[in-house]
């Protein structure tokens, strides 16, 4: 068995998979690394590795929990040999959670062309081609960023989580912001998806992030909904 944790921007997730890649045990942290490792311990204790991928700087209490824990450690970064066995064209920087994500769409769909649209604090979008070569991308903010902006940059627009009925027309405020966010993703992803099928035909659509959502008929018989994708990717990386 693998922990594997992926930490971004403003949350940090970690998930306890078997030898086949299945996921025995998900969560996001809500306390310290110490607690979160003391609790995967109590319930698993043949844990072998711990996989990472890491966007949001130094983290040294999950350094020190891993030291404490006498486990081995691999972090994915853009640099690692282990992503150029994977995919082509890595950019400079590239983020360890994109790289992540991007690997874990090939595992699941090795013939290609890919888009694969995280939407986390950022939304990213990249485009991989059949030859699992990196075309490409964008990042625009995520919901929760949306929000926040709004609320931070005017006098009188109050802060609301993302997560909640988003109406299309809304009818209070709450629903006027939430809404306008979250389908304003919704369509942006589907104008990105139908811009990229019509430019790379057979292309498939690997979604995942924090708030699900539903797209349109078209768009939806395209698009694979993994919430795990990039711990799924994580292991992939590391163990094949």
């Amino acid at each position: 068995m693998i922990l594997a944790i992926d930490i971004g921007n403003t949350s940090a997730k970690y998930a306890v998979m078997d030898n086949k890649g299945e996921i025995l045990f998900f969560e996001s942290l809500k306390g310290s690394w110490d607690s979160a490792f003391e609790k995967v311990s109590e319930k698993f204790n043949n844990i072998q590795e711990i996989y990472v991928s890491n966007v949001a700087g130094a983290q040294p209490e999950l350094e020190a929990a891993i030291k404490k824990s006498n486990l081995e450690s691999k972090w994915l970064t853009w640099d690692s040999p282990i992503g150029k066995k994977w995919l082509n064209n890595i950019p400079e920087g590239y983020g360890a959670d994109r790289l992540a994500a991007d690997i874990g769409a090939i595992a699941a769909c090795p013939t290609g062309p890919l888009l694969v649209v995280d939407a986390g604090t950022c939304i990213t979008y990249d485009v991989i081609d059949a030859n699992h070569t990196i075309l490409g991308g964008s990042i625009t903010p995520g919901i929760a960023l949306r929000l926040r902006a709004m609320h931070e940059h005017t006098a009188a627009l109050p802060l609301f989580e993302p997560e909640g009925f988003s109406p299309v027309i809304g009818t209070e405020i709450e629903g006027a912001l939430r809404g306008g966010c979250a389908n304003g993703v919704r369509w942006e992803i589907e104008g990105y998806a139908r811009e990229m099928i019509a430019q790379l035909p057979g292309i498939k659509l690997y979604y995942t992030g924090g708030v699900p959502l539903v797209f349109a008929p078209e768009i939806e018989k395209f698009v694979v909904h993994d919430p795990y994708l990039v711990l799924r990717g994580l292991w992939h990386a590391f163990r094949k």
